[in-house]
This record gives structure tokens, C-alpha cells and sequence, in this order.
């Protein structure tokens, strides 16, 4: 009896293996059918086979250029699973001068894990293919093969010339998180430092699957680990802004990373300003002051943020006290605290306070808008003055900018303004002073003012010459003015004067209203045409 089922045993197993081998051989001329169906199915019958279907591989191969895309994609994942561990057909693709085969040849590989990673040479190689589709296999493939190709792309990114963009946009789309501590580790590593920008943008790639495992790089015992993770993470304003300002609460040596990335976070105020009050309690001046400049701009009416500011404005580092008074006089639309920030600014010893408080008063000259109500202005003059007559050009500048905007001039500050627009050395100051010189109050001064105007009108230098001009046309003369600025309408050779000086006739008082316009009938035929218009229209505003 055993014997008889012995036999039987072999019987059924000789029988299996002929049909078994009649099988791949009937798939193979399957493979071969009109029907492109057929042929389909045939391919899918030989990858369930896998490497017992050997014979099948020279068909397989011709099947890849079948005229049947589904054909020829069935074809590719049969040769993968029929080649097993051994990518001897692939690589033979790989050297084809068709670059189709070629493509096809990678992607092979790609599907082929343990045997890809044999090939990685070949496939790092075939990143500078020269036919593009060929590169974006390539870079599928060496990123699928996962954390065993690492030490490959970061040649890849050193050597290869095309393959950086196409890896990157591999990785982002393999959402594969096991890239993150490697590129941390080749991120920070010395002998890696010049692959750093093709790792850092390899990383980012990686974000938005990989977020959670970034983030906990920050809390590395390694500083250089959490430094460059916290640079990192900057470059993407998409980034959890809780997650980033937590690590800045709760990790303090991350704090001057995390703060030269934050324009580029933009962390809205309400979920930043917190957390950042908390790099006040730090020795590192610099950081202090940088948090007073972002929170002061973030939430200048908030209670803790104007604490900040004025406990700011009395710090040792004159660094800090620098950020105090830009913030809490640019950015707080309160002119009670302002107006006191800006004159203790203006007051300090140190050069770069007072120009900080300077910049910050700037922007709410533009325009037409003065920087503060009168009442407020003679707190501020003795720091502006004492600014128009110091020695940093940018200072005098804003200061003299500062002072036109003040109609009528203060009297204590003509002199200055009327010796910046003469003397200055340098054109900006002059041009600004030479601007607020029709402001001058009635006065003795006002005449020595208006020869300076006149004078800076025919300035060489093309800055102070327009401000001049421009200066001029506002002017309202009276009494011997008329006549001065008659004068000048003749001498002028520059049509831009002339039309000025015009204009500035055509202001003159009812009084003197008959002088200027006989100065204005000897200019009604002057040979440049925006003269010509310039006498029209003041002649028009002077009633005749």
C-alpha cells in the first residue's frame, strides 16, 4: 500500500511539473496573440510565476516594446518579479541605446528592492542620462530603494549635474520619513559641509509628510543638530507655528536660530508674542534686542509688549535700547508714550539710539503728515536740532526732514536748516534742509532764507537743485521778496528755476500782487513752454 501511494505521489508530481512547464510555455505564445487583451494577461500570468518562469524572459523583454501600453506595463512588473534577486536583465536593458529601454530598464530596478540595491551604482549613474524620462526613473528608483540608498543620493547630490531636481521631487513624493535623521546627520557633519544646500532642500522636501520627525531633531542633545533643524524649519511658513514657538519656550539654546528664521515663519502675533517674551530673561543682548524689535512690530498695543519697550529703553546694551526706541516710536500708534520714547531716543549717549530713533520717526513723515501734534513738537526739537548739527550724514538728513515738516518753522531752528541747505557736505542734507527753508517765520531770517533757496535752486548737483525748485514754487512772497524772486526769474538759465520762481510770484499777498505780476508780463515770453505755462498759471491765481 505505501508503495502503490509512493508511485501515485511521483505520478502527480511529474504530471504538475509538465503542466507546469507547459504553462509558461503556452504564456509565452500567449504573449504572442493579436489580442492585446490576451497579451495583457499573459504578462500578469508570468509575474505570478515569478522566477520560475525564466524561459519567459527573452518574450518578456520583446513585450516591452509592444505597440499596448497595458502590455508593456505588465510586461515590466513580470520581468521584475520573473528576474528574482538577479538584475542581470535589467542591467543589460540599462546599456541600450533606446532610451525607452532604458527608462524601462530603471524602473525594473525600482521594482526590483533587493535587487536594486546591487544595481545602485548603475542607477545612480543613469541620474545624468541624457534623455530626461530616464533621469526621473532614475531618482524614483534610487529613492524607493529607501534609508540603503542614502550614502548614494548624498554622492548623487556632490557629483551628479541633473539629478539633485529630479531626487527632490522623488523624495517628496516617497513621504518617507526614514530620510529625516540621515540628511540631519549629513546636515550637520563637517565632511558634508559642501553638500549642506542640496540637504537642506532635500529635507524640506520632506516636510509636509515628515513634520513630526523634523521637529524632534530641535530637541537634540547635539546644539549643531538643533541649530541647523531650527534654520531649517524657517524657510517653511507652513510649518505648525505652536510647534515652533513651543520648542522656542521650552528650549532656550534654539532661541537665536529660531529668531532669525521668524520673518520667514510669519507666526501670527497671537501665537508668538507669548513664547518671545520669554527671550527677555536671556543674557545674550543681541537676542533681547531682536525679540523687542519683532514683538514691538507683532503687537505694539499689547500690555506685556509695551513693558517690554520701555523696560527695553533703560537696558545696559545700548544694542537694546536701540530695538526700545525703532519699536516704540515706528510702530505704537500711541502719541503719549511715543513722543516721551523718542525724546529719551533723541537724548541718548549713544550714537546708534539716536539714529534708531531717528529711522523710526522718518516713516511718519510721508506725505503731508507732520510726526506729532504741535504740543508735542518742542519736546522733540532740541534732539532733532541736536541731530541736524551732528556728524553721521543719514542723522542730519532725517532731522532736517524731520523739521520741515513743521510749518511755521520753529525759530530756533532756522539758522541750522539755513546752514545745512548752504554748507552741508553732503547733497541729501542739503536738499532736505533746502525743502524746509518756506517754512521760515516772519522775520529778518526769512530773507537770508530765501537767498539760500534761491541760491540752492541753481545748485549743481541735480538732488538739491529740484528740491530747491520744488521748495520755490511753495514760497509766498511779500514785500521785498517780490522783487528778489523777480530778479532771479531773468538771471535763471534753467527753465525748472524759472517756472519755479513763477509759481512762487504767483503766491505773492494781495499787497504786492500788482509787483509780481509785472514780473510775470516780462516772462509771459520766455522760449520754454512749462515757463510759459508756470507765468499762466500764476498770473490766473493773482487775478489777471
Amino acid at each position: 500500500m505505501t508503495r502503490a501511494f509512493a508511485g501515485l505521489a511521483l505520478l502527480l508530481a511529474s504530471t504538475c511539473l509538465a503542466e507546469e512547464a507547459v504553462d509558461v510555455s503556452g504564456l509565452v505564445s500567449r504573449l504572442g496573440s493579436a489580442d492585446a487583451v490576451e497579451r495583457c494577461n499573459a504578462a500578469k500570468e508570468l509575474e505570478k510565476l515569478g522566477p520560475k518562469a525564466a524561459e519567459a524572459m527573452p518574450a518578456l523583454v520583446k513585450a516591452l516594446g509592444d505597440s499596448n501600453e497595458g502590455v508593456r506595463r505588465a510586461a515590466l512588473h513580470a520581468i521584475a518579479d520573473v528576474s528574482g534577486d538577479d538584475p542581470g536583465t535589467a542591467a543589460e536593458l540599462m546599456t541600450s541605446s533606446d532610451p525607452e529601454r532604458r527608462r524601462q530598464a530603471v524602473a525594473i530596478l525600482g521594482m526590483m528592492r533587493s535587487a536594486s540595491r546591487k544595481a545602485l551604482p548603475a542607477l545612480v549613474k543613469a541620474l545624468d542620462d541624457p534623455e530626461a524620462r530616464v533621469r526621473v526613473a532614475a531618482a524614483q528608483a534610487v529613492v524607493g530603494i529607501g534609508l540603503p540608498a542614502v550614502p548614494s543620493i548624498l554622492d548623487a547630490f556632490r557629483t551628479s549635474r541633473n539629478g539633485a531636481g529630479n531626487l527632490y521631487v522623488a523624495i517628496r513624493q516617497s513621504c518617507n520619513p526614514v530620510f529625516v535623521r540621515p540628511f540631519v546627520d549629513a546636515l550637520v557633519a563637517e565632511e558634508e559641509s559642501d553638500i549642506r544646500p542640496q540637504v537642506s532642500s532635500a529635507l524640506l522636501q520632506l516636510l509636509a509628510a515628515a513634520r513630526e520627525e523634523i521637529v524632534r531633531e530641535m530637541a537634540s542633545n547635539d546644539p549643531a543638530r538643533r541649530q541647523a533643524v531650527a534654520r531649517l524649519l524657517g524657510t517653511r511658513p507652513d510649518l505648525s507655528a505652536r510647534h515652533v514657538m513651543t520648542v522656542f519656550q521650552d528650549v532656550p539654546a534654539l532661541r537665536p536660530a529660531i529668531l532669525d528664521s521668524m520673518e520667514r515663519l510669519r507666526v501670527p502675533a497671537a501665537e508668538a508674542v507669548g513664547p518671545l517674551l520669554a527671550g527677555l530673561g536671556e543674557g545674550d543682548a543681541a537676542l533681547r534686542a531682536r525679540v523687542i524689535e519683532l514683538v514691538g512690530a507683532m503687537d505694539p498695543g499689547r500690555a506685556e509688549v509695551q513693558s517690554a519697550v520701555d523696560a527695553g529703553l533703560a537696558d545696559a546694551d545700548a544694542g537694546v535700547r536701540a530695538a526700545a526706541a525703532f519699536a516704540g516710536v515706528k510702530h505704537d500708534p500711541d502719541r503719549g508714550r511715543a513722543v516721551p520714547r523718542a525724546v529719551r531716543g533723541l537724548a541718548d549717549a549713544d550714537r546708534g539710539v539716536r539714529l534708531a530713533t531717528l529711522r523710526a520717526m522718518a516713516p511718519h513723515l510721508a506725505g503731508d503728515r507732520m510726526l506729532l501734534p504741535r504740543d508735542f513738537a518742542a519736546h522733540l526739537l532740541p534732539g532733532m536740532e541736536a541731530a541736524l548739527r551732528g556728524t553721521d550724514p543719514e542723522g542730519r538728513h532725517i532731522a532736517a526732514g524731520a523739521l520741515a515738516r513743521l510749518r511755521p518753522l520753529e525759530r530756533s531752528s532756522l539758522p541750522i536748516l539755513m546752514q545745512a541747505a548752504a554748507k552741508d557736505p553732503d547733497a541729501a542734507v542739503r536738499a532736505a534742509a533746502a525743502f524746509a527753508l518756506p517754512g521760515a517765520p516772519p522775520g529778518n531770517a526769512r530773507g537770508e532764507a530765501l537767498d539760500i533757496l534761491l541760491d540752492a535752486c541753481a545748485e549743481k548737483h541735480p538732488d538739491v537743485r529740484a528740491a530747491a525748485c520744488t521748495a520755490l514754487a511753495t514760497w509766498a512772497p511779500a514785500g521785498t521778496e517780490v522783487a528778489r524772486i523777480g530778479e532771479r526769474l531773468f538771471e535763471a538759465g534753467n527753465a525748472t528755476f524759472r517756472a519755479a520762481a513763477a509759481r512762487a510770484l504767483g503766491n505773492a499777498a494781495a499787497a504786492d500782487a500788482e509787483k509780481a505780476r509785472l514780473a510775470l508780463k516780462e516772462a509771459a515770453g520766455d522760449d520754454d513752454g512749462e515757463v510759459r505755462g508756470a507765468v499762466a498759471e500764476a498770473m490766473k491765481r493773482l487775478g489777471r
